[in-house]
């Protein structure tokens, strides 16, 4: 999917619109529907593959507790349900970074490489990063289900990604 939105980008890149990194930048077009369902799509495979391999052992241990709750006359979800739930957590936040995207893009926030222009917002990001990571109440919710634990991933990762559009 990705390959396939580089060339259709590459076919519409006007070369004598604007320079930045080594000579060439990546004209970015207006926002079509085509364009924001391409974005939406490429943000939840990003999202995805970032994050089911890490949510494994999770997966693992919730399936050898709801075997053994099995065993004990109890019924849990099956794993895969669990992993859905997470994967669906993901694929919401894949959305909204679509439409923060969006918004950036509209209030000219964003440089052509898709950085925050700004310093200040960056700085902010990192510091509610910083405040975020320290809370006490980080992950309150324990092993309830996969939407949970995928909330409390996304959570733990949605503000320091923010702010690392700056500093990136």
């Amino acid at each position: 999917m990705a390959w396939l939105q580089l060339l259709r980008m590459a076919g519409q890149m006007d070369m004598g619109e604007s320079v930045a990194m080594a000579g060439m930048a990546v004209g970015i077009e207006s926002w079509t529907l085509q364009h924001a369902w391409m974005m939406a799509v490429m943000w939840i495979v990003m999202m995805v593959a970032m994050m089911v391999p890490s949510a494994a052992p999770m997966v693992l241990f919730y399936a050898a507790v709801a075997r053994k709750a099995a065993q004990e006359g109890s019924t849990l979800a099956p794993s895969a349900i669990f992993m859905a739930g997470y994967v669906a957590a993901w694929s919401g936040f894949s959305l909204l970074a679509t439409a923060l995207q969006w918004l950036f893009d509209q209030a000219a926030m964003l440089s052509p490489m898709l950085r925050l222009r700004s310093p200040a917002i960056g700085a902010m990001l990192l510091i509610l990063t910083g405040f975020y990571q320290l809370s006490p109440k980080l992950m309150p919710w324990g092993a309830r289900g996969g939407r949970l634990a995928g909330t409390a991933a996304l959570l733990c990762g949605a503000v320091l990604f923010l702010g690392k559009l700056h500093s990136s």
